[in-house]
């Protein structure tokens, strides 16, 4: 059974106008909060039961049985829902205030053949099951009894977990694990980027290298005390990163920032003109207070002159600065080092060796946390997460053809997403024509698809765009990627049209009726 798209009205937006309306009835109004609360908090691939209540040529009205919210929709390609009739919805969300939606259990035929399929297994007949049975049947999978009853496990043993993604895993041979549901989960809502596990691994080492150095209820020497004691755990970091001989990049940069911290210290430290000058033993103390090699039977006299001679605000600026400086510093290191530019992407031995640094380094870090602060570790599970997401992907690999690709451009790092495809011969796609198909969700723009096919030095792009407004932009300054392709050779045609639901490259493998190669699906603004 295929199933039909429903596109959702512009509800959602329309609400947060008629919310201010005082024609609007209150009734009216919490349910377009609600609505807009749904919408925000659902996932793609997740479902929604709602009993139809009202049609009007293409558009109805139904209302969800678990919420009670109720949804005005227009139809698309002819769909007739019956009134009074209990459709399954699944959701594919375009924003926080916009979703589209697809019947799976509208075609009769198909839902009769899925209830007599688990009953003939001695499987219950729910919501669930039913989903199950047609999503198999959608896929071309069996659904005899000794494949539904191993099918049906999964989701008996993951009952939270989205009928979708169970089979989809299924589909792809992946094993439904938790941690699996997880990492599809955030696939298929573009939450799986490396660069933001990098930004919050970076975050997360910042935070347990100086831990407890903010201001502590108006005690001065406490936090000075702190600000000392992180001073002296991200010296042990960077000193166990050179006893390992591993990323002298990341370590001289650490102690390059302690180095500058206590250079603060020292100067806030140094006698003012109108106080004498420093006694001999304060000056051999102030030296060491310079010296980041102080041993630790240093360290206590160190402490308690510096607790005596700064302020409170002092010193709890200086704690931020560190904190703030570490975050900066891992930030730096990981997009420096973790990423690819323009230059280097088309590498394939470079796109190996990134992913191997991957594993590596964050498993160093981890472990040299670990040597420094001997303790429960914050950042460890942010690094085991990065880890699964790219044990995921090799496992989609297997099913499709994929790589995410951190990438270093001008407006910092991002990430793409590479899927190569081959045509139904299982052949490369050969001869002179390239074809590309990239996904883009941008800012100002939204979603934006981009199909380009380049013969030659003719390039011919395809632009689907998620409105009118959107469009007429990119019609109004498509002269300047005219010029930009023509100084570097190349003759360009366009074409535009407003985007309707187009299938997920996923989709397009489930159903195996690729022809086009996809080169990348981005999550950022691209610039020639």
């Amino acid at each position: 059974m295929q199933g039909i798209p429903l596109s959702l009205l512009n509800n959602a937006q329309v609400s947060e106008t008629s919310m201010n309306n005082a024609n609007v009835s209150a009734i009216q109004a919490e349910n377009d909060r609600a609505l807009l609360d749904l919408i925000s908090g659902i996932s793609n691939g997740e479902t929604l039961l709602g009993k139809v209540l009202a049609s009007d040529e293409n558009s109805y009205t139904f209302k969800t049985l678990d919420s009670g919210v109720t949804i005005n929709a227009k139809a698309e390609n002819g769909v007739i829902l019956t009134k009074g009739a209990t459709v399954l919805f699944e959701v594919n969300k375009l924003s926080n205030s916009e979703m589209t939606l697809r019947p799976l259990n509208v075609n009769t035929s198909s839902s009769v053949t899925a209830e007599s399929a688990l009953k003939a297994a001695g499987l219950p007949v729910n919501n669930r099951s039913l989903e199950l049975t047609v999503r198999n049947m959608e896929y071309g999978n069996p659904i005899d009894k000794k494949s539904l009853t191993e099918s049906y496990r999964d989701v008996a043993l993951h009952p939270e977990a989205p009928v979708k993604y169970i089979v989809d895993l299924q589909k792809m041979q992946i094993p439904v694990t938790n941690e699996n549901i997880e990492q599809y989960k955030a696939y298929l809502n573009m939450k799986n980027v490396f660069t933001e596990d990098f930004n919050e691994i970076a975050t997360t080492l910042a935070e347990s290298l100086t831990e407890g150095a903010e201001t502590s209820n108006g005690d001065a020497a406490l936090t000075m005390n702190k600000l000392m004691s992180s001073l002296n755990t991200v010296e042990e970091f960077a000193s166990v990163l050179d006893k390992n001989e591993s990323m002298p990049e990341l370590s001289e940069a650490v102690k390059s920032l302690t180095e500058g911290v206590k250079e603060e210290i020292s100067r806030y430290m140094a006698p003012k003109p109108e106080q004498a000058p420093a006694s001999e033993e304060q000056a051999a103390i102030n030296l060491k207070v310079e010296n980041r090699d102080s041993t630790q039977t240093e360290r206590p006299v160190i402490e308690q002159t510096a607790r005596q001679a700064l302020p409170e605000e002092i010193a709890t600026d200086l704690s931020e600065r560190l904190k703030t400086g570490l975050k900066d510093v891992f930030d730096k290191y990981f997009t420096s080092n973790l990423t690819l530019n323009e230059q280097e992407l088309p590498d394939k031995a470079k796109v190996k060796d990134l992913y191997e640094k991957l594993y590596t380094e964050t498993r160093k870090i981890s472990s040299a946390l670990e040597e420094a602060v001997p303790k429960e570790n914050p950042a460890a599970p942010k690094i085991t997460l990065l880890n699964n997401n790219i044990d995921f992907m090799n496992a989609l690999n297997n099913f499709i053809p994929y790589v995410q690709i951190p990438f270093r451009g001008e407006s910092g790092a991002k990430a793409g997403e590479l899927y190569v495809y081959r045509n139904k011969s299982g052949k490369g796609i050969e001869g002179d024509e390239v074809s590309a198909f990239l996904h883009l969700d941008m800012d100002h723009l939204g979603p934006t698809d981009v199909y380009v096919k380049m013969r030659g030095n003719n390039v011919n792009t395809e632009f689907t765009l998620a409105s009118e407004e959107s469009l007429d932009f990119i019609e109004k300054n498509m002269d300047f990627l005219n010029e930009r392709l023509s100084d570097k050779g190349y003759s360009l045609t366009t074409e535009g049209k407003v985007k309707e639901r187009t299938k997920t490259p996923l989709e397009e493998a489930f159903e195996q009726s690729i022809s086009k190669v996809l080169i990348a699906r981005t999550s950022f603004d691209a610039r020639i």
